[in-house]
This record gives C-alpha cells, structure tokens and sequence, in this order.
C-alpha cells in the first residue's frame, strides 16, 4: 500500500503554514481599519430629526467629517492586477489587503462572510492545476483473458518498484526535512521524486493493459503525472510557502486516490482467480486485500 507520514514536528509546521492566508486576512483587517477616536458630539436638547441620514450628514459636516468614498470598481480591480506576483503567497498578502480596504471603506471587512469569502479566494489561488496527462488513446489496450491478466498483474507492480526515487513515504519525509531545517538542500529528495514520477507515469502508460482495466490504468498513470507536478511545485515551499503547500496538497491527494486505485485493481485480480507464484513481482498483489 502506498503511505504517507510526516513526523509530528511536520504537521505542527505545514499546520501553521495552512493558517497563513486566515493570518494574512487578519492582519490585513488590521492595518485598512481605522483607529482614530472620532469626535466628540455633545448632546442636543429638542426633538430629533426624524430623518436620521439628514441628522448624520448634519453633525459630520459640524464635526467637519465627511464619510469615505468607496473606490471605483476599475481601481480596485488596477490594484488587483499589479499585485499579482509569480509568488502566490506575496500575491495573496497583496490582494487580501486591497480587497480588505475596499470592504471596509463599504462598512465590511470585520464580519465573517466577508473574511470567509477573501479565504475561499486566496485558497482557490493556492490550488495546483493539474491536468491529464494521458488519454485513453494513449494507451495500448488488449484482449483480457487469464493469460493477459496474468501478464499485466506481473508488469505492473514490477514497473511500481522500478523507480527508486519515486517514493512517497521519503518524499514527504525529505519535504519535512526541508521545512524544519529551513534547507534547500533537503529538498533533494523531493526533487529527484519530481522527475522519478514522470517516468514513472510514461513507464506505466506503455504497460498494454486489458481492456476493462484501462480507465483504471488510466487513471494511475494521470495520477503518477500529478503527483511529479506537486512534487516540482513544493520544491518552492521555502520562498514560496503557499505554493509549496498547493503542490504537498496535490501530490497526497494523488498518492491517496493511486493507492484506492491498486486496491481495486487486485480485488479484480483475485476474484478473476488470478494467481501468482511468490517468486513473480505479482505475489505483491496480496498486500493490497485483505485474505478472503
């Protein structure tokens, strides 16, 4: 089975880190609110003004106020723009302190549908797009039979294996490293891995591969693929944190879905009464299901 671990000092730094754009709204809130006492208005006696905005407008131009003006939609958006930046952490901080002060000149900005929506937007900006890198056109289908079935169990989890690099228990481990020791040099791992996995990927979309198996098969080399895309993305974790954590993201989220996908590739084995010697790379199939 594919694993995952980071030791407990990891989780307590990539939790930190996770937390980051909610700080950096925070701190935006912060600096774009006003702090300034205001005024002291004296009571008056007589009747109120029944109009209350009539009654406002009067005592801020007595106080020598006048309220904030929101800014056009087209500056907001002109400031948006340039404080885009290839680095995404830097471009968020940018973006949710414009988008703060724009909110609070409008009254908003302390509420939580507002903070909730600025998240939801940097973490849309954190997300590492992945697409296919394979189609079933790609791959080389054939007749399933026993035989074939045999064949592909035994090709499949010796071309697994064949990359020593692509590991994704040291992976992670060498990404924590990283991370504790603020090193660059750890990351080497993470960067060997980036490159294991794409061969790997074009490794297993060569496998022919019998026909009901292929959108499985598919699906493993795409995620294989995804997992070397992530795994070039965290190489960024230290100048870039959010981006390092978009690729962290990714890069489980596959390894997760690539080992659910194995599994089911050796319950179809075993319920076809497919079966391997203990001496053929297909006996590692059993370690994938429990015995029956």
């Amino acid at each position: 089975m594919i694993s995952q671990y980071l030791p407990s000092a990891k989780f307590a730094t990539i939790a930190a880190s996770l937390l980051l754009a909610g700080g950096l709204v925070a701190t935006a809130n912060y600096v774009s609110s006003p702090r300034a006492p205001g005024p002291t208005i004296a009571a008056q006696s007589g009747a109120p003004d029944q109009n209350w905005e009539n009654t406002l407008e009067q005592v801020q131009l007595e106080a020598g106020i006048s309220a904030p003006q929101p800014a056009p939609q087209s500056v907001v958006n002109e400031l948006l723009s340039a404080a885009e930046s290839p680095n995404i952490t830097a471009s968020i901080g940018r973006s949710l302190l414009i988008r703060l002060s724009s909110a609070g000149v409008e009254g908003l900005g302390n509420d939580i549908p507002t903070q909730e929506a600025l998240i939801a937007e940097a973490a849309a900006k954190v997300e590492v797009s992945m697409s296919a890198s394979y189609s079933s056109t790609d791959l080389i289908k054939v007749t399933q039979t026993p035989e074939s079935l045999h064949e592909y169990g035994n090709r499949l989890i010796s071309t697994l294996v064949g990359r020593s690099a692509a590991t994704t228990g040291g992976t992670l481990f060498a990404f924590g490293e990283a991370l504790d020791y603020r090193s660059a040099e750890k990351l080497g791992p993470v960067r060997a891995a980036g490159d294991a996995y794409a061969a790997l990927a074009q490794d297993i979309a060569a496998i022919p591969v019998p026909e009901t198996l292929a959108p499985l098969h598919l699906q493993i080399a795409n995620n294989l693929a995804a997992m070397s895309a992530g795994a070039k993305e965290m190489l960024s974790v230290l100048e870039d944190p959010l981006r390092g954590l978009g690729g962290l993201s990714v890069f489980q989220s596959k390894a997760d879905e690539t080992g659910r996908l194995l599994t089911s590739i050796a319950k179809i084995m075993r319920e076809g009464g497919i079966l391997f010697n203990n001496d053929e790379p297909g006996f590692a199939w059993q370690t994938f299901v429990a015995s029956p």
